[in-house]
């Protein structure tokens, strides 16, 4: 099953969340006297396990709109504080219509405009910012085409580091270098962690 789910900041303090802080949840729009506003809902209540919902939604800055991009880091159950495995166990799992279990746990949500660290073999460590865009590639044709190389567009999760826009490689055994990675941040918290490198 596919997972839509975006973050944001929450706008404006309501006594319950404050100002600034991350939410998680589905993302919607409504209209009111000031226009166009953006929501994230992330909590639904009902009395009855099959019964009608009520859908909890807080305003949240739209410059601030995340989208969950599919990835999950390669943070283990260990290296998470007491709070986020609180989190994590109390969150609804859809597939298995229970709460989530330890063994549930896959790494941490990568988002796009969070940042990642990669330890390089070598110890040299580098930065990326995650992005969900169109790319234009040169790419080798099938030798029945005409041209040896074509241009394509190609949409999906890509790594911004020095001037590239890299797409996640795999390695010789199979494992996917975004699992080698860490989040460690994002450009609204952390921009200090790419400046000048992206």
């Amino acid at each position: 099953m596919e997972e839509y789910l975006f973050k944001g900041k929450v706008k404006e303090e309501n006594g319950l969340l404050k100002r600034g802080e991350w939410l998680q949840g589905s993302l919607m729009y409504a209209a009111d006297e000031r226009g166009q506003i953006c929501r994230i809902a992330s909590s639904y209540l009902s009395n009855e396990k099959d019964g009608p919902a009520m859908v909890i939604a807080n305003e949240v800055d739209p410059e601030t709109i995340c989208q969950y991009t599919g990835l999950h880091d390669g943070t283990e159950w260990w290296e998470l504080s007491e709070e986020e495995q609180e989190d994590f166990l109390e969150e609804w799992n859809c597939e298995n219509e229970c709460n989530n279990t330890e063994k549930d746990w896959k790494g941490r949500r990568i988002f796009d405009r969070d940042i990642v660290r990669l330890i390089l073999p070598d110890g040299e460590i580098r930065y990326f910012k995650v992005s969900i865009k169109s790319v234009v590639r040169k790419v080798l044709c099938h030798p029945d085409f005409d041209d040896e190389y074509s241009k394509v567009e190609i949409t999906g999760v890509v790594f911004e580091w020095n001037g590239y826009e890299l797409f996640p490689c795999v390695d010789t055994y199979g494992v996917p270098d975004y699992k080698m990675m860490k989040v460690v941040g994002n450009i609204f918290d952390n921009p200090e962690l790419i400046e000048g490198g992206i």
